[in-house]
């Protein structure tokens, strides 16, 4: 970790996990990092979730400011 609290990986690592951005969790004196994937990879991936209205929506504009 540098002066600024950034971590730096080698390579070896990197290549093994694809995620950029990352859950933090801190207990005691360990520190665990989970991959947060991307939600548009994840779209279609739970077959006991209907994804009839998500299909519907996709691709629409939407108005995110409401």
């Amino acid at each position: 970790m540098d002066r600024f609290g950034k971590i730096f990986f080698p390579k070896n690592i990197r290549e093994k996990v694809p995620d950029n951005e990352f859950e933090v969790v801190i207990e005691n004196d360990h520190i665990e990092l989970i991959p947060i994937r991307n939600p548009l990879e994840l779209f279609g991936t739970l077959r006991s979730v209907s994804t009839k209205k998500l299909e519907e929506l996709h691709g629409e504009e939407h108005d995110l400011d409401a």
